[in-house]
């Protein structure tokens, strides 16, 4: 399968309240986690698998997404993401892994959240994620774009509240 991303850090910065100057690099770990973690969970490998070859053709020759594919992409996929992807990359941009441990990053001149400020702050991006998978699952079942032998993630949960919405 190829290596694409379905949004670009640019849309992210765009979109989110994620500044111009965060890493593209460290953004694009993200997505790709995303993407492949929970996105993919959400489509059904069958459909997920057929969108992604359907983005790398049209990046590399040129083609056209299918309208289904485009209205899926753009209205669903796209906003979802941007608020899954926010919702990671608070918690990972925050903390980072090093041979002396986990350390909580700071500048000299600014102060860093607290742990409850930056789970509330998390949890507000959880919801929207999660009412963008809402949407992105009545999309997917109306139109009978995925099948039960996919296996696809239909729990709509967010754990700032925990409730679990069945549809």
């Amino acid at each position: 399968m190829p290596n694409v991303l379905l949004i670009s850090d640019r849309h992210l910065k765009d979109q989110a309240l994620v500044e111009s100057n965060v890493d593209a690099k460290v953004l694009a770990k993200v997505i790709h986690s995303v993407q492949e973690i929970q996105l993919k969970q959400i489509l059904g490998s069958t459909l997920y698998g057929s969108l992604i070859q359907a983005v790398a053709d049209q990046i590399q020759s040129g083609t056209t997404l299918s309208e289904t594919y485009t209205e899926v992409l753009n209205d669903y996929v796209k906003p979802w993401m941007v608020w899954a992807v926010a919702a990671d990359f608070l918690i990972l941009n925050q903390y980072k892994v090093t041979n002396k441990g986990v350390l909580r990053l700071s500048d000299d001149g600014a102060e860093s959240v607290s742990l409850q400020e930056l789970e509330a702050l998390k949890n507000y991006y959880d919801n929207n994620a999660a009412s963008f998978k809402l949407r992105l699952i009545d999309h997917l079942k109306k139109n009978s774009l995925v099948t039960y032998s996919d296996n696809p993630d239909t729990n709509i949960s967010s754990g700032s509240i925990g409730w679990f919405i069945e549809r």
